[in-house]
């Protein structure tokens, strides 16, 4: 039986092809189990699953306990519910129902998200799929590669995709910036990308804990008008659900939110008397131009 490592090694064979050295961009190849470039530098497989092309950055904020508790509210509380099959349904009209796909995932974190939404592809009987969630914190990435191994976890700089221009058929980004010059550059020509934002109600209860009353409703609309310009045939879906909140869910929600990180002890004790949290979100979708 072959190890995690050794999965990964086999399995980014469908990659090599199009991986680009971060240091200089130039292609890598495979030479003693590491990926090189020309230049020779060169990149590890973790044991436990996971590629490393970031390996000098050192995430201060976005720490094992967030990606914890992200995993926990989407797993054990469906705190997404069933928007990964309304996105697919939305997708259906982009697709090509006889052509494999490449998928990436910017932003992936612990990977939830991009495993829930593979599961939906899965269910709706669409051709074969290859997937690699790509995220800058180590600690996401390691969560994701012990979660599943449904894709290809890779650390990597969102800013500076490590992949060769035109080799990505679809990409997510989930309540995640987004460089549109970057995924513009990888994206083949017709290629879709689906990006979630913030609805105007997301998490409000929330928000009234410790913003001013006038920044509690999100305003979303220069995120909609921006994507607008960038990429052609665009559709918008919309996701809204009421989320009854225990105490263990609510701890959950205060320690993967960033909303909370300058939180005073008092916006602390009454965020932690909310019951329930709107989840309100815009699924934005177009093509490459």
């Amino acid at each position: 039986m072959l190890s995690k490592r050794e999965t990964t090694i086999q399995e980014l064979n469908r990659w090599t092809p199009h991986l680009l050295c971060p240091h200089c961009h130039q292609p890598l190849k495979w030479e003693n189990n590491q990926l090189r470039c020309q230049n020779r530098h060169s990149f590890d497989i973790a044991k436990s699953g996971y590629l490393n092309l970031a390996p000098q950055h050192h995430e201060k904020h976005y720490t094992k306990d967030l990606f914890i508790a992200r995993q926990l509210l989407m797993n054990d509380y469906q705190f997404y519910g069933d928007i990964y099959q309304q996105m697919m349904t939305a997708l259906i009209p982009y697709l090509t129902a006889d052509k494999p796909q490449r998928l990436l995932d910017l932003g992936t974190g612990e990977g939830t998200h991009f495993i829930q939404f593979l599961k939906a592809w899965q269910n709706h009987q669409y051709p074969e799929v290859t997937g690699m969630g790509i995220d800058l914190a180590k600690a996401g990435i390691q969560l994701a590669a012990k979660q599943s191994a449904a894709a290809r976890w890779t650390i990597a700089d969102l800013s500076h995709i490590p992949l060769a221009d035109n080799s990505i058929d679809g990409i997510l980004t989930i309540l995640s910036p987004a460089n549109y010059q970057e995924i513009k550059r990888v994206l083949k020509p017709n290629g879709w990308i689906l990006k979630i934002i913030p609805g105007p109600n997301y998490l409000k209860e929330l928000r009234a804990c410790v913003l001013p009353p006038e920044d509690v409703i999100n305003d979303g609309q220069s995120s909609i008008q921006r994507f607008n310009e960038q990429f052609t045939e665009t559709s918008m879906i919309r996701y809204q659900r009421d989320v009854p909140l225990s105490d263990e869910a609510n701890q959950a929600l205060q320690t993967m939110t960033p909303l909370m990180w300058h939180a005073s002890k008092n916006q602390r004790t009454q965020a932690s008397q909310l019951h329930h949290i709107q989840v309100d979100l815009h699924g934005l979708i177009g093509k490459n131009n």
